[in-house]
């Protein structure tokens, strides 16, 4: 009788429409309503638009990659063996050959694309991973060249208030720049995170760089790089912006130091200070009010897209 109940219970659970010869009423039978196609969060591109076509991974067959450089800090002893393969590789090319999805249903999180690449100085076969949807330690070398092709020699207005420099040691520092600065492009190579490394030169002859994501199409969802100073369609402008927008002196003279105060536009301080962590909007009889969140517990309220408060 125990076997008995058992396979009764299987069965009403493996077909619940149906008991005891009827339709229960309380079971729907079909779909609901027209459902969109599923889609992998990690298998879209983020949402930003890069300078060049966004490539899916799905149609990288064909595509050169480049083994970029690495931090000399990074040779952590679990991955020192991995690290000591990429680095024997750092500025070699590949040639992308077979694309696979392994896809992961129970944990989407975890699914990942899969390439096999052919060394081109080789032959060599190696398999390569995505992790958050991108491949670390590689870039597409068709974004490098294309980047170069464009802006090497020009001037590009920067949005962010440092460049980095690394001596002959790999030890980095910082020097500060004023927000918007012209500078030089005077190199563009391999970078570390983010692939694409501008070597700029400010009107006063100092040197530095930053690394910069020139398209999405090996972006990382899970990357914590600050989207306004590591993609290039946020982080430069390609023309003088003061000569774009009208504003007083006291506006740029914030602007440029990174600093905001009551009056600013939503434009101007976006500007200033870049995009909000988060944007809360309320809606009433009397008009519009926005919230916007930036690190450290700092708030600021909009009216009319005007800032009327800033509360840290």
């Amino acid at each position: 009788m125990k076997t008995a109940s058992i396979i009764v219970s299987l069965y009403l659970t493996i077909c619940p429409i149906k008991a005891m010869g009827q339709i229960s009423p309380y079971i729907h039978q079909g779909g609901i309503g027209d459902t969109l196609p599923q889609q992998n969060d990690f298998m879209n591109p983020p949402l930003f638009d890069g300078v060049f076509p966004y490539r899916p991974v799905s149609d990288w067959v064909g595509e050169k990659l480049i083994f970029l450089p690495s931090p000399k800090d990074n040779l952590l002893d679990y991955f020192y063996e991995k690290q000591k393969e990429h680095n024997a590789r750092i500025g070699q090319i590949c040639t992308v050959k077979i694309v696979t999805f392994n896809e992961n249903l129970r944990i989407p999180s975890l699914s990942k694309w899969e390439i096999i690449v052919e060394m081109d100085n080789t032959n060599e076969l190696l398999t390569l991973a995505s992790y958050g949807g991108a491949f670390d330690g590689v870039a597409l070398k068709a974004d490098i060249d294309s980047a170069r092709a464009r802006w090497l020699g020009d001037t590009l207005w920067y949005r962010g208030c440092y460049l980095e420099t690394m001596n002959s040691d790999g030890v980095n520092s910082l020097f500060q720049i004023k927000r918007f600065s012209p500078l030089v492009v005077k190199d563009i190579v391999c970078g570390y995170g983010p692939p694409t490394r501008f070597i700029l030169e400010t009107y006063d002859g100092k040197v530095g760089y930053r690394d910069i994501y020139v398209s999405a199409s090996n972006w990382s969802s899970l990357s914590d790089e600050d989207i306004s100073e590591s993609i290039f369609v946020f982080a430069f402008k390609l023309a003088d912006p003061r000569k774009a927008s009208k504003w007083s002196k006291s506006v740029w003279q914030a602007i440029e130091e990174c600093e905001i105060f009551v009056g600013m536009t939503t434009t101007q301080v976006q500007m200033s200070i870049g995009i909000a962590e988060d944007e809360n909007t309320t809606i009433t009889s009397t008009g519009k009010s926005e919230q916007w969140v930036y690190p450290n517990n700092v708030y600021l309220y909009f009216e009319g897209g005007i800032l009327k408060t800033i509360q840290k």
